[in-house]
């Protein structure tokens, strides 16, 4: 192995250590905060084209099912 083989490695590396350190690393997940009632109303309009009020309910405590199962706006203890 030669001494500018060598130096391409270094070279090589410093690359890369210089890419990889212009992203932040993040070591915690940012607190994900619950759809309002107003949000959930209007993505039943988006996906079904109406959002009658007899059933707003219904598909409300679903998300929130939904939420509470993924860890959305439970309260820390």
């Amino acid at each position: 192995i030669t001494n500018l083989f060598l130096d391409e490695i270094a070279q090589l590396r410093d690359y890369i250590e210089a890419q990889i350190n212009k992203y932040p690393v993040y070591t915690t997940r940012s607190k994900l905060k619950p759809l309002t009632d107003a949000d959930i109303a209007k993505l039943m309009v988006r996906t079904w084209g109406f959002a009658p009020q007899s059933v707003q309910e219904s598909v409300q405590e679903f998300a929130r099912a939904i939420e509470r199962a993924h860890g959305i706006g439970i309260q820390d203890e």
